[in-house]
């Protein structure tokens, strides 16, 4: 019995990419981009495990995850790239099973998912349990489908195809897979897996007030990038790239924050100098100012000595 993974990620490329690798590794993968979707499609899909990011745009991945865990005892990886050590704290407090950062490899990602599987089936009670359950069932049965006995086959129940989400089968034997995240899929932007990428957008005019995360992300539309080739071309990770993007800057950390945003105009050839001038204005005006004042406390110092000359030659 194939054992089933819900992907909840915001980033369709993630998905896909993890639809592709675990795919090939022998699991059912189903992914939904938002965490309303993953509450809705929980019963639905019943997976035996959920990978569950952080960063999401309608709720954050520990409410969800929260949530999760007051219905389902389905065990829970936390896959995200914030990676301060109260991140981890707050998902492992909130109910998950295990918690990876961002990036990560594949053999590793594997190997905690099954010690995850393996460890939610030793802690559950196997007399009270069904006894076909999928969750008891799926580790020693996922190489060796045949080994169940008709009278342990669960029943599937009857679901109009709409309800059902989309899975990518794997066309690659398990021997062939990467040992690392590849960029084999283009970046979209709607439903569709495998549209691609929407026609270039002209920069967001740099009067008035600049919607710097706008201009970020139509100038790498424009030059076709995806962000894992963006990370790649300007050194700066991926998630900060996003939370640029997104205008999410508390989530780089403030002394990384400049650097980043500096290096990715750079590669997207925007002027932050024109798009910021607002930032400007303060450093600009104030060198005019600081010499005003030390001009003003010099002419004092010479009043004063001058002051202190005339009483010494008054006393004499």
């Amino acid at each position: 019995m194939t054992i089933r993974v819900m992907v909840v990620d915001d980033e369709m490329v993630i998905c896909q990419l993890l639809s592709y690798q675990l795919g090939g590794a022998g699991y059912e993968v189903s992914w939904v981009n938002s965490g309303r979707e993953a509450m809705k499609h929980l019963l639905i899909d019943q997976p035996d495990l959920v990978l569950l990011d952080v960063v999401m745009p309608d709720m954050s991945g520990w409410d969800v995850c929260r949530q999760i865990r007051n219905a389902s005892a389905v065990p829970i990886i936390m896959l995200t790239g914030k990676c301060a050590d109260e991140d981890v704290i707050a998902g492992l407090s909130a109910g998950a099973d295990d918690y990876i950062t961002k990036p990560f490899k594949l053999p590793e990602l594997l190997a905690r998912i099954e010690a995850v599987l393996r460890r939610t089936l030793n802690k559950r009670p196997t007399a009270s349990h069904h006894k076909g359950s999928s969750r008891e069932q799926a580790i020693p049965y996922a190489r060796n489908p045949t080994a169940l006995h008709p009278s342990q086959w669960l029943p599937t129940p009857a679901l109009p195809p709409a309800a059902l989400l989309p899975t990518i089968p794997s066309t690659a034997p398990a021997a062939t897979l990467p040992t690392a995240i590849p960029m084999p899929f283009p970046e979209a932007e709607n439903d569709n897996p495998m549209a691609p990428l929407p026609p270039a957008q002209p920069a967001a005019p740099t009067t008035g007030k600049s919607n710097l995360g706008h201009m970020l992300l139509a100038a790498r539309h424009q030059r076709g990038l995806t962000l894992y080739q963006a990370e790649h071309a300007c050194g700066i990770r991926w998630e900060f790239l996003q939370a640029l993007e997104r205008e999410q800057f508390g989530y780089i950390p403030r002394e990384e924050l400049r650097s980043a945003l500096k290096a990715y105009a750079a590669l997207l050839g925007i002027d932050l100098q024109k798009v910021l001038p607002a930032a400007r204005t303060p450093a600009a005006s104030s060198t005019p100012q600081r010499q005003t004042h030390d001009l003003n406390l010099v002419l004092l110092l010479l009043i004063a000595i001058a002051a202190a000359v005339i009483v010494v030659l008054l006393l004499i």
